[in-house]
């Protein structure tokens, strides 16, 4: 499927011409990139938040118990 994209503003096509750079893409692979991100599941987009929240647990080494999670999780409902 083809698609064409018009009155792109500069900044953002200088900006998107050297992410593609950087990530050794071109600009239409590049922008493919940024929509499939944009647009990707819910569960893709947590996953960055769920790797930063690994992350932040093992260099803080705290961990919440499932059960004290879903305490708090109800408490904020009420």
């Amino acid at each position: 499927m083809n698609i064409t994209l018009r009155d792109v503003p500069p900044e953002l096509h200088r900006r998107l011409k050297e992410s593609a750079k950087a990530n050794g893409r071109s600009l239409n692979k590049e922008a493919i990139n940024a929509l499939d991100k944009q647009i990707a599941p819910p569960a893709y987009r947590n996953q960055a938040f769920l790797d930063k929240l690994d992350a932040d647990r093992k260099r803080t080494n705290v961990f919440v118990k499932q059960k004290d999670l879903e305490k708090i999780i109800q408490e904020g409902r009420r």
